[in-house]
C-alpha cells in the first residue's frame, strides 16, 4: 500500500452507482446527469471518500461511446488537478464534497444481465430517455 493511499477514477455517481460499469447503469436508469468520481480506495469496493467529482449533462452527447469518451476525458482532467494538489501537499486531500452526494443511498451494481443488456440501447442514448 502506498504511503499516502490509493485512488481510483470511477465512471459513475458514488455511492449510488458503486460496482461495475456505472455509466451503463446510469443510462439504463435514465439519469439526467452522468458522473465521474475520484475516490480513495478502501477494502469495500467504491466505498472510499470522494476526493473529486464532475457531472456531464448529455444534451450534446449522441452515443454511449461518446459519453464514455467524455467521461474518460473529464476523469483525466480531474486526476491531473488532484495529482498537482497531492504533490503540493504531500497527502491526499480531505473530503470536501457536497454532502448531498455523500449522503445518497449506497447501491452496488454487478455486471449487467442479458435482460439488462436487452433493455439497453447502445446506439443512441437519447432513445433510452
Amino acid at each position: 500500500m502506498p504511503k499516502i493511499g490509493s485512488i481510483n477514477i470511477h465512471n459513475g455517481k458514488i455511492p449510488k452507482y458503486r460496482g461495475h460499469f456505472g455509466t451503463f447503469w446510469e443510462n439504463l436508469n435514465k439519469e439526467k446527469n452522468f458522473y465521474t468520481c475520484i475516490h480513495r480506495m478502501e477494502e469495500k469496493v467504491d466505498s472510499g471518500s470522494i476526493l473529486s467529482y464532475c457531472y456531464i449533462n448529455i444534451n450534446n452527447v449522441k452515443t454511449f461511446l461518446g459519453l464514455l469518451k467524455k467521461k474518460k476525458g473529464r476523469g483525466g482532467q480531474m486526476l491531473a488537478l488532484l495529482l498537482q494538489k497531492i504533490d503540493t501537499n504531500k497527502k491526499l486531500p480531505d473530503n470536501n464534497i457536497n454532502q448531498e452526494i455523500i449522503e445518497e443511498k449506497s447501491t452496488y451494481y454487478g455486471w449487467p444481465s442479458v435482460k439488462d443488456i436487452k433493455n439497453f440501447n447502445r446506439k443512441n442514448i437519447k432513445k433510452v430517455r
